[in-house]
Formats: C-alpha cells, structure tokens, sequence
C-alpha cells in the first residue's frame, strides 16, 4: 500500500526534475558547445545519469542515460561533497575508493572541494577522463543539501580558463534559479499539507 505510493511519488518527483531542468540542459549545450548531463542522487554513495544534452558540434562527448558513478569523483563528486557536510576525514575515506585516469592527492583533491564550495563550481580538468574537462555544480534541496548535479563536459583542448569560468557561472546561476523552484513547490506542498483535513 504506501510503499507503492512512496515508490511512485519517488518517481514522479525525478520526472518533474527532469522536465523543469531540462530546458536548462538544452541551453547550456548550445550556448557552450558542451554535452551537459544531470545526475541524480541513488543512495548513499552514487548518481545516476538521468537526462543529457549535447550540441551539434561534430565531435562531442557523448553518455548513457542510466549509467552510474561514485558519488564524489569527478567535478560532479566535488560539486556534491561541497555540500555534502562530511568531514575532511569523512571525505578522505570517501576517496580511497575512487578510480580516476589520472588521480588527484587528496589534499589536492580537498582543495578542489574547498573551491567549489567558495566559487558554486567544481572543475576536473582530465583528471577523471584524461582529455576532457567537466565543470559541475550541484543543485541543493530546502536543506542545503545535494539533491543533483549539472555538469558539462567537453574536450580538454576546447575549454579555456576563461570558458570554464563562464561555464562554471552560467551552470551556477542556472542551479541555483531551479533551487529555488525546488523549495517553492516543497514550501507549497507543506503549506496544502498543513490546510489539509
């Protein structure tokens, strides 16, 4: 009975994140001439690739809906543990169990963290898939929380400092405007709850 219902409304709830960030998708990837991806949460420790957008540029990085990564790796991973409230210590154990193509320390790693959490963006610059740069942000539930993250990943080559950054702050402000149509439609939701019988 209501395991069905929390199942569904589960599913119904990732739907209508896809479909609201969706349009946000479409324009990054034409805008920057970047593949733009949106992960989900799926547990604990891992995302999942829910939706994507790629450009109509020749060559472009392409990847499969469903497929799943470790929560931390990556720009995504670092976008994610800015807001994760895990300790240093937390983290560290977190990144013993990564696999990258070109590993960061951690200390590296941690900075890198840091800077995402103090600039609203995350950059792996061929680190995780040695050739491309990926630069994320995550999108944050009524708690302050990781609930997804957007990212774009293009070719190594291609993606300047300076593209990066504009990147790094379209994706930004993008997060943050459906962020805060999250906790519009999460603060409705509990006002129709609080009315209702």
């Amino acid at each position: 009975g209501l395991g069905v219902v929390e199942l569904a409304k589960g599913a119904l709830d990732q739907a209508s994140y896809v479909r609201l960030m969706r349009p946000h998708l479409d324009a990054v990837a034409a805008r920057h001439q970047v593949t733009v991806t949106l992960w989900q949460r799926a547990g604990a420790d891992r995302v999942v690739l829910v939706d994507r957008a790629e450009s109509d540029t020749t060559m472009r990085v392409h990847m499969q809906i469903g497929q799943r990564l470790p929560m931390y790796v990556a720009a995504l991973g670092r976008s994610m543990a800015a807001h994760s409230g895990l300790t240093k210590a937390e983290l560290r154990q977190a990144f013993k169990a990564l696999r990258w193509e070109d590993p960061p320390g951690f200390e590296q790693y941690w900075a890198s963290v840091e800077a995402a959490r103090r600039l609203g963006y995350a950059v792996d610059s061929g680190q995780y898939v040695l050739g491309a740069t990926t630069v994320s942000v995550a999108v944050l539930d009524a708690d302050g929380r990781p609930l997804m993250a957007l990212s774009a990943v293009g070719f190594s080559a291609q993606l300047t400092d300076e593209r990066i950054a504009a990147l790094g702050a379209d994706l930004r402000e993008r997060a943050a405007m459906v962020g805060r149509a999250l906790l519009g439609s999460a603060d409705a939701t509990a006002r129709a709850g609080r009315r209702a019988p």
